[in-house]
């Protein structure tokens, strides 16, 4: 059964769309232009190179900007008025989720455009190489070979296709340091402005409701700290129940924390889970391939799964768009795909077929 982040990351699924296609595009731009300056290398060249790749992504982040703009409002707007249709039926539903999800679009705009700046500094390699160096890094680290006939040049560039695809083009923080893929930088704060719009709206309306009395839903596997208060209430007076702050430390506010909060219309309301089902719900550990997984290490290695899956996509993709034989990285996805099922079969879930796609 879906639960409420899944339904939401499937409701902005255009804007995660987008981020997926801005990524690529800088993928396929570096690429062809490593190819072109591997062809015929000198100063000039390279300068070249590089002013057609910073004049291309300052376009191409632009361009993604501007989509975004809409994309987030839309996408944000399917998921407050989905919460609307969905509150409590004992709610009066006196306040609309337009001006949360607004909010929360106008919010994440900012926050990409402060991070995906048009100049293509916050796009990195990793995170002591932004995307020019690496370029110029990878340019001096092969272009001997390919001069002396060590390599040819279709082997270089599929040498830099596979670098790209196994590490991404991805959006950093200077402050922290932190680096993100661009689709995990756009679909990691969309669930975060989905989850906090639809909180706010939750809030409002409960307060116009007289509503004080919340409860945490449950998940199975999630994370070690959050399962001790995940399925109890909390009270805002705290005077029924702890209150938010005594009952989870401010760890909901965790940026991938995926429990959602709904208000208690009554006090003698049963509990959406019992002490059982809380007890029973993490998936029992099992083995896969001699290796002792329980729930929450197992979400972990699925997510690294479909990174990989996604991976070889890329590389498929990238090579088929520069003439190089793609037989061996088909072969590999194949494999990774199968043994993605059968992971997946093992822990008694279903492939999650939208983290496995790459833009079209």
């Amino acid at each position: 059964m879906m639960n409420e982040e899944e339904r939401n990351e499937e409701q902005c699924q255009e804007s995660i769309n987008r981020a997926r296609e801005l990524e690529m595009a800088l993928m396929i731009l570096l690429t062809i232009n490593i190819k072109k300056t591997l062809e015929n290398d000198s100063k000039s060249a390279r300068a070249n190179a590089l002013n057609i790749i910073r004049k291309s992504i300052k376009k191409e982040t632009k361009s993604f900007l501007d989509d975004e703009k809409e994309l987030v409002l839309n996408d944000l707007t399917k998921v407050g008025d989905n919460a609307y249709e969905n509150l409590d039926s004992r709610s009066n539903k006196k306040i609309k989720p337009e001006q949360f999800t607004k909010k929360k679009a106008r919010e994440s705009s900012d926050y990409f455009k402060k991070f995906m700046k048009t100049k293509g500094t916050n796009f990195v390699y990793d995170k002591n190489m932004d995307v020019y160096r690496y370029f110029n890094v990878f340019i001096e680290r092969n272009v001997k070979d390919v001069v002396d006939g060590k390599v040819t040049i279709d082997e270089a560039v599929s040498k830099a296709i596979d670098e790209l695809s196994s590490n991404g083009v991805k959006v950093i923080d200077y402050a922290s340091g932190t680096t993100r893929s661009i689709e995990a930088f756009v679909r990691q704060q969309m669930l975060y402005a989905s989850k906090e719009s639809v909180q706010e709206l939750r809030e409002a309306n409960a307060e116009e409701d007289g509503i004080t009395i919340w409860e945490f839903d449950a998940h199975a596997n999630a994370r070690p700290s959050h399962q001790v208060w995940q399925g109890k209430r909390y009270d805002t007076t705290g005077k029924d129940y702890p209150t938010l702050e005594e009952l989870t430390h401010g760890e909901e506010k965790d940026y991938g924390c995926k429990h959602r909060a709904y208000p208690v219309y009554s006090k003698d309301d049963p509990y959406m889970f019992s002490k059982e089902q809380l007890k029973n719900m993490n998936t029992k550990p099992f083995k896969f391939k001699d290796k002792t997984y329980d729930g929450y290490n197992a979400t972990q290695k699925m997510r690294y799964m479909e990174r990989r899956i996604r991976e070889y996509k890329k590389r498929i993709k990238l090579k088929e768009e520069m003439g190089i034989d793609t037989t061996n990285d088909k072969f590999l996805l194949k494999k990774h795909n199968k043994e993605y099922s059968q992971f997946c079969k093992a822990f008694g879930t279903y492939r999650r077929s939208n983290r496995l796609k790459i833009a079209d």
